[in-house]
């Protein structure tokens, strides 16, 4: 009687499959999407005001990422670091465009860093 109870309880290990090796990696295309959209209609938006392409870009960037946590809360995250890091880097970047003095520079950084730390607040209203 106990030895058909330990047989009961062990079950058998399936091999491997090892023909998946060269499967391609699962991608949320739901993220991909989203961000692309959101990338295009901040861009396309800047390009109309006449702003250069290399910046409508990067700020159609900033704002998509910044909008992605709204879109799936579960898949993405708010990072106010990292937006904060990438608002320096172009309100700093902005200044340098304008040549301003380098005051002017340290100030569109700082007020880029503040923006871009706080878009969890402002990018719900857009």
């Amino acid at each position: 009687m106990k030895k058909k109870k330990a047989r009961k309880s062990q079950k058998k290990k399936r091999p491997q499959n090892t023909n998946n090796i060269h499967r391609w990696p699962s991608v949320d295309w739901d993220g991909v999407v989203t961000f692309s959209v959101a990338t295009g209609i901040a861009t396309g938006l800047l390009l109309l005001r006449d702003v250069p392409v290399v910046g409508a870009l990067a700020v159609g960037i900033f704002v998509a990422l910044a909008m992605l946590p709204y879109f799936d809360a579960k898949k993405w995250k708010p990072r106010p670091i990292l937006l904060a890091l990438i608002g320096a880097v172009y309100g700093s970047s902005f200044g340098v465009y304008i040549s301003a003095t380098i005051e002017t520079v340290i100030l569109l950084g700082v007020a880029g860093l503040m923006l871009g730390f706080f878009a969890h607040t402002w990018v719900r209203h857009l």
